[in-house]
This record gives structure tokens, C-alpha cells and sequence, in this order.
């Protein structure tokens, strides 16, 4: 499989971490990838953590 036959994968893969991410973390990009909200990420998955 040749460069052209990878770069679907490669779309298909890294749409599907952005999709999880946006699903985890809702409100959009913004909160999803920010740095400024790294913060309440990181708390909201330590409680996330503890169920």
C-alpha cells in the first residue's frame, strides 16, 4: 500500500481521536484543545477516574 493508500487511514484516524475528544470534553474545540482550559480537563478526569 503506497502513500495514497494510507493517507485515508490516516484521515480516518486522526478525525476519529478529534471526534472522541469533542465527545468527551463538549462545548467545542475551545474546551476540547485548549490550553486554557487544560485545567478543568485534567480535574474532570480525575473524577471520572474515581467512579
Amino acid at each position: 500500500m503506497g502513500p495514497v493508500g494510507w493517507a485515508p487511514v490516516v484521515v480516518l484516524v486522526v478525525g476519529g481521536a478529534v471526534a472522541w475528544l469533542m465527545l468527551r470534553y463538549p462545548g467545542g474545540w475551545r474546551y476540547a484543545f485548549s490550553a486554557e482550559y487544560a485545567e478543568n480537563r485534567r480535574d474532570l478526569d480525575g473524577v471520572r477516574g474515581k467512579r
